[in-house]
């Protein structure tokens, strides 16, 4: 085999650092557009790497059925098959159907990056797994070198002037999926912890009452309701004491700023009973489990939280060891001659 392309249809949000992430850990060439366009370049490649497979799932799987008649590998990366699982939604249905026939094929291998110790079903719809690279794909010395020079005003204002007080911030897209609303009415209905907490959403809101938005600002909350930059969400991590990953159960999924928190050493605060709680415990860190239906108890547990809780540097998923599990799946499947 010469070469691995790694494809996917645009390099938005976390495609990008997977596309970037495969290509330089398994030599590939990066390859984005639409399944039209770039049809004969995915059918001539010798090796095909679909780096997140399952949102496009129909092409994924026309193009590796065809792929497989011709006696040539594809591969698929899938962010959230689990949505398969107990599902009544007929499109889904049909997707874990699609799943499963793929599973069938030795030229096809389709991978989840959710663990099978989270959720152990999965091995019925997907070939094996992979954590997800945003667990674990940052440079080390980046990690612990200083704050990249392009960061959110806001937050450094904050810093500054923060006494005692912890920062919590919620990144990225703010949604009611991602328990945005609700960490706002936490703050509103609850005075207590703008005594002990600063807590800041960062990130373009979308669907989110812009009364709400105004009544979290009047509570003490800052909102930086924009679009942020990677190198600024990079930053972020660093400046703030815990990262808001207490997501709806219709969110329930494996999570990249989740996984950002985890490499840059800080506690996170996660939706109990999630599989990012299942995570977090998997991961040994001893970060913040709330119920997402009741506001005094969860405002209870954040007024309790002590702020010394974190890290246990070792798990039981081997976190350290994953880029060469990575590497490893993907050279076995494409370079043996014994596909399993």
């Amino acid at each position: 085999m010469n070469t691995i392309l790694v494809y996917d249809l645009n390099s938005s949000g976390h495609r990008a650092s997977y596309l970037s992430l495969t290509c330089r850990l398994l030599g590939g060439q990066p390859l984005i557009g639409s399944i039209y366009k770039t049809f004969f370049k995915l059918m001539k490649a010798d090796g095909l790497i679909f780096t997140t497979c399952d949102g496009r799932m129909l092409d994924f799987f026309l193009i590796s059925i065809l792929r497989a008649a011709l006696g040539k590998k594809t591969a698929g990366i899938a962010i959230r098959p689990e949505v398969c699982l107990d599902t009544t939604r007929k499109k889904l249905k049909i997707k874990a159907i699609l799943f499963k026939t793929l599973k069938k094929l030795e030229k096809v291998k389709t991978l989840s990056i959710l663990p099978f110790t989270i959720e152990s079903r999965l091995e019925s719809l997907v070939d094996d797994w992979i954590l997800d690279p945003q667990y674990w794909d940052l440079n080390k010395s980046k990690i612990n070198s200083s704050i990249p020079p392009t960061q959110i005003n806001e937050l450094v204002d904050i810093q500054a002037s923060k006494d005692n007080r912890l920062i919590i911030a919620s990144l990225g897209k703010q949604v009611k999926s991602k328990g945005s609303d609700y960490l706002c009415n936490l703050v509103i209905n609850n005075p207590k912890l703008s005594e002990k907490y600063i807590v800041v959403l960062a990130g373009k809101c979308d669907g989110i009452d812009q009364c709400l938005l105004e009544q979290f600002e009047k509570a003490g909350g800052v909102l930086v309701n924009r679009y942020l930059s990677d190198d600024e969400l990079e930053s972020s991590y660093q400046l703030v004491d815990l990262i808001w990953c207490c997501y709806t159960p219709e969110y329930n999924q494996s999570s990249g700023i989740f996984g950002r928190a985890i490499q840059n050493n800080k506690n996170t605060i996660v939706r109990a009973s999630s599989y990012l709680e299942e995570m977090q415990n998997k991961l040994y860190y001893n970060g913040i489990a709330l119920t997402l239906n009741n506001e005094t108890n969860d405002a209870n547990i954040l007024l309790g939280y002590l702020g010394d809780e974190l890290i246990g540097l070792s798990s039981s998923l081997e976190i350290e060891k994953q880029e060469g599990r990575f590497v490893e799946i993907f050279k076995n499947f494409f370079f043996s001659n014994h596909v399993g």
